[in-house]
């Protein structure tokens, strides 16, 4: 059964039971109305019977009074008495038993205020029983009876007297005797006692009555107040046992999940267990609910966990990667200075070679000059010849180191261009594990495009030293095979000494032959020697480069130390959590 309809039955079932206690408590106020209502009945019925007696006793008391005394005024009274009785004149405000008192002794007149209504129809709208009327008319009627002899003895002490038909028209002299007789005899005390009887005998039976009505309404509400108790015991007894049954069913499963979630968020975040979802209600929909989300935050964490474990694998990795990145940039500095070093003494090579063809240049000036003087400079020309051959070959080897020197400078510009390569790889490899780490990666990938940016001016920077390698060695070649071919025509110069003699004009052509191609030898160095300086130049560029390179990677290893730090810091949060049954979970924050 659902709570709600538990709650709506035990709503409607105190809502019933608590009309039931309404409408008994209802009929208990009416019955003790219905009561109240039969006493006031009572009082009014026995004010209106002791009004009657109360009426005919003064009418007595006026007409005594009146036979002894003499006064008109209580003459006047007793008629006032008797209209007021009989509907014929209004009736006075505050009329009851004292009221002739308070006038008789003011000496004043009757004040009607009231409407004028008889007796006797107060006494029918009283609604008596017809036993109870009929006492009450009997003893009006014979109060009527008592009224014609009081007349009478009014009549007589005023000298009138009955004519036989009822009427006083006879006068004579008035008869104060036979009126005090009248109203002292004997027959006038009967006739009053007879009054009286059946008054008495009237609130007999209606004390009689009202207190059988009284007793069957006072039963009646004994009854209801019997009813209206069990109604209260039962309505109690079902408020305390629907109570422990709400508590029973909701108050207990509430308290299970609060002591769940408690252990979850201060115990030991065991996400393994669950709650109870057993029950049919609203409760065992939470419940279910409750563990459904509570196995979607288990999943969650597992997923977590695992892509903590990934990361910092890649966290470690990347270190590793950084650090090999380090080392190679550190060897490619050193390889960058050897290279500036070489390419110095290349460039100093180049100026004493300059130097030396500068000599040569000179000496072959001499020798023209020489050879123009005449033949008897011809031994000095041999030996002048002989001297340029051998700075021929100095310039030949010279020329063979820059070629070496080069291929070495083309070496290490290959190794440039590896550790350009391999740190491009590492900068995209890094990107893609800054990626898979989510926002815990983008100083990551700050680093790896630095990185890579750095590469690809390293990579741009080698093809220019490489270019300029290529156009010095290109050059360095020609050099080389131009010192090849001057050695051989200094060569046949020298196995043409013997006949110098007879060609001595061709030997002056060939020196100013020589002449010029030392200038251009001359050129070609000049050349060589501002190629060896923009190496040098680029050379102290690409040095900067892995200088950046360098800081680049000291920053790349320092995100990669945050990212392992930050990624300890999510494991060792995850590992708060119970996410299996043999984990044991573990509080605090200690980096491992």
């Amino acid at each position: 059964m659902s709570i709600r309809s538990l709650l709506l039955t035990v709503f409607v079932t105190l809502l019933g039971l608590l009309a039931a206690l309404i409408y008994v408590a209802s009929m208990t106020t009416q019955t003790q109305g219905e009561m109240a209502a039969a006493e006031r009945r009572r009082l009014d019925s026995w004010k209106l019977a002791d009004e009657l007696r109360q009426s005919s006793d003064d009418l007595t008391r006026m007409a005594r009074t009146f036979v002894v005394t003499g006064n008109p005024a209580y003459e006047r009274y007793f008629n006032d008495i008797l209209a007021i009785r009989n509907g014929e004149k209004g009736r006075p405000e505050g009329y009851d038993g004292i009221y002739w008192d308070f006038v008789i002794a003011a000496g004043g007149q009757t004040q009607a205020t009231g409407s004028p209504i008889a007796l006797e129809q107060l006494m029918r709208d009283m609604a008596f029983t017809p036993e109870e009327f009929a006492k009450l008319a009997e003893a009006q009627r014979r109060s009527d009876a008592l009224v014609r002899l009081e007349e009478r003895a009014m009549n007589a002490m005023n000298g009138r007297f009955d004519d036989g038909s009822g009427n006083f028209t006879v006068e004579n002299a008035p008869d104060p005797k036979l009126a005090r007789e009248l109203m002292h005899g004997e027959e006038y005390h009967k006739a009053k006692a007879a009054i009286m009887t059946p008054i008495r005998e009237f609130f007999a039976m209606l004390d009689k009555r009202t207190a059988n009505d009284v007793k069957t309404k006072s039963t009646r509400v004994r009854h209801y107040a019997r009813i209206a108790l069990g109604l209260t015991i039962g309505t109690a007894a079902f408020a305390l046992v629907a109570f422990l049954t709400l508590v029973r069913l909701t108050v207990t499963p509430i308290r299970a999940m609060i002591e769940r979630l408690k252990d979850i968020a201060e115990g030991e975040g065991d996400m393994t267990q669950r709650v109870d979802e057993s029950r049919r209600n609203e409760l065992g929909e939470l419940g279910h609910w409750f563990n459904t989300f509570i196995q979607m935050v288990h999943d969650i964490l597992c997923r977590v966990k695992r892509t903590s474990e990934t990361v910092a694998t890649a966290a470690g990795e990347i270190a590793g990667a950084s650090r090999d990145q380090q080392a190679m940039v550190g060897d490619f500095s050193a390889s960058s200075g050897q290279i500036a070093a070489a390419i110095k003494e290349i460039s100093t090579t180049g100026k004493e070679l300059a130097i030396t063809l500068k000599e040569v240049s000179q000496i072959a000036s001499e020798s023209a000059v020489i050879a123009d003087t005449g033949k008897n400079g011809l031994s000095n020309v041999e030996s002048n010849i002989q001297a340029l051959l051998e700075s021929t070959r100095s310039i030949s080897s010279k020329l063979n180191v820059i070629d070496e020197r080069s291929e070495g400078i083309n070496q290490i510009v290959t190794t440039i261009v590896k550790v350009a390569d391999q740190t491009n790889l590492l900068s995209v490899n890094a990107a893609i594990e800054a990626q898979k780490a989510g926002e815990y990666g983008v100083g990551f990938r700050v680093v790896a495009h630095e990185t890579r940016r750095l590469a690809d001016q390293t990579a741009k920077a080698t093809l220019e030293i490489e270019q300029d390698v290529g156009e010095t060695q290109s050059a360095v070649s020609e050099g080389v095979a131009e010192m090849d071919r001057l050695k051989t025509r200094v060569g046949e110069l020298v196995a043409a000494t013997s006949v110098l003699s007879e060609q001595l004009g061709t030997i002056i052509e060939q020196v100013h032959t020589l002449t010029d191609r030392f200038e251009s030898v001359n050129e070609g160095m000049s050349q060589q020697s501002q190629g060896t300086l923009q190496i040098n130049q680029t050379m102290t560029s690409l040095t900067g480069n892995a200088d950046r390179t360098a800081s680049s990677s000291a920053e790349f290893a320092s995100a990669a130390e945050q990212l392992r730090e930050a990624t300890v810091t999510l494991q060792n949060e995850i590992e708060r959590f119970k996410l299996m049954p043999g984990d044991s979970p573990r509080r605090g924050n200690t980096e491992s």
